[in-house]
């Protein structure tokens, strides 16, 4: 009896031990091929940070959003593309191909009663109509004044309200036939105007003079103008009778009644607030600000309530789909729209699960380890974490993400299984493996794919096993391979330093050009390193590639910043950026690709600036 419990913990010794060792060489895999140990989706796709935001990807630019109730579909203004993108609110997917209108489209009215879509061409002075029936552009674009901003629809009137930047006046459509039927003139610079259908009377908010002017509708003349701050964007719920009006540069949300036309408050949010969505079934006002994030007020107690909801980069329009209780972000700056749940009010993503084979194991979403539904559509939080949990007798193999026509990418992968999986398993001790878990970072199909592992080892043969493994350990301890590896793991520590110290430039939620100075000496220390032969030519050219990213996202943020200063500081601001980008180039901050993309951004802008 006493031998047996001595063989039976002998064996469990040995276990441990073994388990060890390999796990040993397991990690010494990873540090020798960081490429594949740990990447996030995001990383993978597009090569960028990992903090991306949930998001449906459109065109390019996008600058407005329109909501069409009634038929639950989303029409995005892509500026630099002159498309307009249609998402399908059932399952928040782009849909078809994007519709050409006129140049620089920056505004979107949506009339839901006769589902037509109206959008301002802000480079051609025109309105392009599009037909929500089959989403083509109708008819030839409608000219109205000079640098066309915004557009506000009277559904009850089948009225068009637009409003030009340039030449300080009001234009007004009869959607009956699509006519321009008036030109109002109000202040300088109206930036942007609602419409109450209540009273029919429509609110403009300037870009210059801190007021917003009340126009009749019946007549179409201005007979009012309110104080405000700096406005930026500017809705209106006429139910409540209130209106909301986004002051830019105080870094507040005017208050605005109805009842007198007076303001009645001044009610703080994020940095730079610009445009405005409201929900008028829950009283809610969604605000669009500066610093990548969206502030949410509460229209009865008309105060910001929770914390800023992270969006994606140059958070512009704010549609509103009050039916679904779901707020789309247009963000400018990297192309896409994010999707926020109003009833949590955080972002969300749609995924969709499988498992290969079948019962090979199952995903688990979250802290609260949720089994997620296999091969059904379901909403996460962005940023979520779902983690592929081998049934026994199989390991992890590799995440994937099927895109359309029955293709498919490799997002994540492990290492090769080893005998110690195959023991842990026969315990059922198996752990998960780091590169099992899955940040959500975007709309999608993902498939989790487990295979067979092998049967455990016979008990008897583990003690000799582990004899031998320990004898070659030891002999090799100090041989040049082992050496080698050691200097390896150095080599890969100094990179990941480099690596969190370009991630860190990211810690204020935003990149711009205040950053210049840090990124330049980040870019000295990984040279110096590099000829120091603390990183191999491997880690400098990828510690290179995130540096011209990061060059390259200042540079189009100054190149987008454009369209927001004057004509006249154009032309000195342009010659400045093209400057700077030869010069970076010159000295390698920014590699051959991303130079010839920003070149192609600039040519784009001045054919159609």
């Amino acid at each position: 009896m006493v031998n047996d419990v001595q063989k039976l913990f002998l064996l469990i010794f040995n276990i441990i031990v073994l388990t060890s060792f390999v796990v040993l060489f397991s990690n010494t895999y990873a540090f020798l091929y960081p490429e594949v140990h740990e990447k996030t989706l995001y990383e993978i796709t597009n090569q960028s940070s990992s903090k991306q935001i949930a998001h449906i990807p459109v065109g390019n630019a996008p600058e407005t959003i329109g909501v069409n109730s009634h038929t639950n579909m989303m029409y995005v203004a892509n500026y630099l593309d002159n498309t307009v993108s249609v998402i399908d609110g059932e399952n928040n997917t782009k849909i078809g191909n994007d519709i050409p209108v006129g140049e620089g489209p920056t505004g979107i009215g949506v009339n839901s009663h006769t589902n037509m879509m109206y959008v301002a061409n802000y480079l051609d002075n025109t309105v392009s109509v599009i037909n929500g029936e089959n989403n083509t552009k109708i008819g030839n674009d409608i000219p109205v004044g000079s640098s066309p901003e915004a557009i506000g629809v009277n559904e009850d009137t089948n009225t068009i309200y637009v409003a030009n930047l340039d030449n300080n006046t009001v234009s007004v459509i009869d959607g009956e036939n699509n006519t321009k039927i008036d030109d109002i003139p109000v202040g300088k610079g109206p930036r942007d105007l609602a419409v109450n259908q209540l009273h029919d009377i429509i609110y403009v908010a300037y870009q210059d003079n801190n007021s917003v002017s009340v126009i009749d509708g019946e007549n179409n003349t201005k007979i009012d103008d309110i104080p405000v701050g700096t406005s930026g964007d500017i809705d209106v719920i006429s139910s409540l009778g209130t209106i909301y009006v986004a002051n830019n540069d105080s870094d507040s949300v005017s208050v605005i009644s109805l009842t007198n036309n007076t303001k009645i408050d001044d009610i703080p949010v994020g940095k730079g607030p610009g445009d405005i969505g409201v929900n008028s079934d829950t009283n809610t006002i969604y605000v669009a600000n500066d610093d990548d994030t969206v502030s949410v007020i509460d229209g009865n107690s008309k105060t910001k309530i929770g914390n800023d909801i992270p969006v994606g980069k140059g958070p512009g329009d704010i549609g509103v789909n009050s039916d679904t209780n779901t707020i789309y972000v247009a963000n400018n700056w990297d192309n896409s729209v994010s999707v926020i749940d109003g009833k949590a009010n955080k972002v969300v993503a749609k995924v969709t699960f499988s498992t290969e084979p079948f019962n090979g194991g199952r995903i688990e979403c979250d802290k609260d380890k949720l089994t997620a539904p296999i091969g059904e559509q379901f909403y996460v939080y962005s940023g979520s974490q779902c983690t592929a949990k081998p049934n026994q007798g199989f390991e992890f193999v590799s995440w994937q993400e099927n895109l359309g026509r029955n293709s498919t990418q490799l997002l994540k992968f492990s290492s090769p299984s080893n005998i110690v999986d195959s023991i842990l398993d026969f315990f059922n001790m198996k752990p998960d493996k780091q590169e099992a878990t899955l940040n959500i970072t975007k709309f999608g199909s993902f498939t989790a794919n487990f295979k067979a592992l092998p049967p455990p080892i016979p008990t008897q043969y583990v003690a000799t096993l582990f004899t031998v493994v320990a004898t070659a350990f030891i002999g090799s301890w100090l041989t040049p391979t082992v050496i080698e590896w050691r200097n390896r793991r150095k080599q890969v520590s100094k990179s990941d330093h480099c690596h969190n110290e370009a991630k860190n430039l990211y810690n204020d939620g935003k990149l711009d050009s205040n950053d210049i100075e840090k990124l330049n000496n980040l870019k000295d220390n990984i040279t110096d390193e590099y000829t120091k032969g603390k990183i191999n030519k491997e880690q400098y050219d990828k510690l290179g590639n995130e540096i011209s990213i990061s060059y390259r996202e200042i540079f189009t943020k100054e190149i987008n910043y454009l369209n927001t200063i004057s004509k006249n500081d154009k032309v000195e601001q342009l010659s400045r950026i093209k400057t700077d980008i030869e010069d970076a180039y010159a000295k390698g901050k920014i590699n051959e690709l991303h130079y010839t993309l920003l070149n192609e951004r600039l040519a784009n802008y001045e054919k159609i600036k």
